[in-house]
């Protein structure tokens, strides 16, 4: 009886694999087919593998406070350290952050959402900052920033669908005397205009 129960439950998770277009329901199916096949795998799906990027953040957190002689203060500087080594700062490293720094979680998100720089989601391969400060607003930063969200079809502080290019304002990039102001990835831009822009955009999408 109990072959004939295996059996069902494997056609019943076959059936609900094939007719329903769900990753859950997928990853739900093997996960069960797995469990009566060989537990092993089924614990190595369920608890492994989540456990294994939580430990990937905790020996971040800790690489990072072993190399500081300063203990206090240490919150910005490891959220910069997180993002250059992650790419984007992951909901699942914020209870190692603030058991690190000794503050609560509300207070980790709260500074990583005041923040614009810090991102929570992957972003793309390249990023496009676009200076909104006054200075280059008075000389047209904002018809650049128009431009770019209409070629990327994404708003600010947004990653355009193909993944290419991640769209952010910022407020001063230190070329007041040369505005309006741009920088893609580690490269300034000064004086840039909409016909340059786009070009620059033009670009970034056939190198990528």
């Amino acid at each position: 009886m109990m072959i004939y129960g295996i059996y069902l439950l494997i056609y019943l998770h076959l059936y609900l694999l094939f007719n329903f277009n769900s990753q859950e329901l997928c990853s739900l199916s093997i996960f069960h087919i797995s469990y009566f096949f060989n537990p092993l795998i089924y614990y190595f799906f369920i608890l492994v593998i989540p456990m294994s990027e939580l430990n990937r953040y905790e020996l971040l957190i800790q690489e990072f406070i072993e190399s500081q002689e300063i203990k206090n203060g240490l919150l910005l500087p490891l959220l910069h350290f997180i993002q250059d080594k992650v790419g984007y700062v992951p909901s699942e490293s914020v209870p190692n952050i603030a058991k690190a720094v000794n503050i609560s979680r509300a207070e980790v998100h709260g500074v990583i959402s005041y923040y614009h720089f810090f991102k929570t989601q992957p972003g793309g391969k390249h990023v496009l900052q676009i200076c909104r400060a006054e200075a280059c607003q008075a000389c047209g930063s904002e018809e650049l920033l128009t431009l770019a969200q209409e070629k990327l079809g994404c708003m600010s502080h947004q990653t355009s669908k193909n993944g290419v290019v991640s769209l952010e304002s910022v407020y001063c990039l230190g070329l007041c005397a040369t505005s309006p102001a741009i920088q893609i990835d580690e490269r300034l831009y000064a004086r840039v205009s909409t016909i340059q822009l786009e070009k620059l955009l033009t670009q970034l999408e056939s190198t990528s």
